[in-house]
């Protein structure tokens, strides 16, 4: 034989689905709903609120399956730039603050001689 348990693999086959697994695709189920509501939620305040419909886990747990479920907080407040990247912009940019350091340097006004 291949030296594996026959014991493990007919365990696995009564019930191929962990308990964790179970528990995390309800918790998943709640957060989409919870995020639906409300979608500039965190994780923390998600935790939160899963507490609050009855479904205990951690915050490590719950930040855990936010990307998994693709739940994000969004930024509604703050509205989005497209900010343009220009190499050139840059390297002037440089040079002007390379020419202010320069030039705003402190003066030694006292002279030893």
């Amino acid at each position: 034989m291949l030296g594996r348990s026959t014991q493990a693999y007919y365990k696995w086959l009564k019930s191929p689905v962990s308990q964790r697994d179970w528990d995390d695709a309800h918790g998943i189920d709640r957060l989409l709903s919870i995020h639906e509501d409300d979608p500039t939620l965190g994780y923390r305040f998600l935790t939160d609120e899963l507490t609050d419909v009855g479904i205990t886990a951690s915050e490590n747990r719950v930040w855990r399956l936010c990307p998994t479920a693709e739940i994000f907080a969004s930024r509604q407040a703050r509205s989005a730039r497209v900010v343009q990247d220009d190499p050139s912009r840059r390297r002037v940019a440089r040079r002007r603050r390379s020419v202010v350091q320069v030039t705003e340097q402190p003066q030694d006004v006292r002279r030893v001689g």
